[in-house]
């Protein structure tokens, strides 16, 4: 289908607009009336404005997942069952499947933020340093006189024999 100007815009800011809802790029291009991925990716290409736009709708996505896993958390709604026991009696039991599902819910949404933004979400790696530092200085050989250069040899296989 070709697109006027004026409709592909129309079309772009949409698409921008479910994004920004936290929306996957794959799930709003699946929608009627949305163009192919193809095309959708020809018009970020070829428009700065658009790759920005683009990138700043993925931006807020990220932020609207990261808000998403607190609401995940704290919904306790069906942590717990009712199960009928025995004459007729009702005993709460715990649900451990919908509590793994949430988890496998939020672990998914961090893992999916680390590689959409991973400055903001990603693990901070830090690299520490203890022991001592040795510098060592190399000597050019060439310029010591044979007599000095034969104590230096001496020296360095002694050390090698008491190692």
């Amino acid at each position: 289908m070709a697109y006027t100007d004026k409709e592909i815009e129309d079309v772009f800011i949409a698409i921008c607009e479910r994004i920004e809802g936290g929306e996957s790029l794959r799930a709003v291009l699946r929608s009627e009336g949305m163009p192919s991925s193809q095309t959708f990716y020809k018009w970020v290409e070829s428009n700065d404005e658009k790759s920005k736009r683009y990138a700043h709708a993925c931006a807020l996505r990220a932020d609207v997942i990261f808000d998403e896993m607190f609401d995940i958390a704290d919904d306790g709604t069906n942590d717990f069952t009712t199960k009928s026991v025995g004459d007729g009696d009702d005993i709460k039991a715990l649900n451990a499947e919908h509590i793994q599902r949430s988890r496998l819910r939020i672990d998914t949404r961090k893992w999916a933020l680390s590689k959409m933004n991973p400055k903001k979400y990603g693990d901070k790696v830090g690299i520490e340093h203890s022991g001592e530092v040795k510098q060592t200085t190399q000597t050019d050989l060439s310029k010591l006189s044979d007599k000095t250069l034969k104590q230096v040899e001496k020296e360095l296989n002694k050390n090698e024999h008491n190692s």
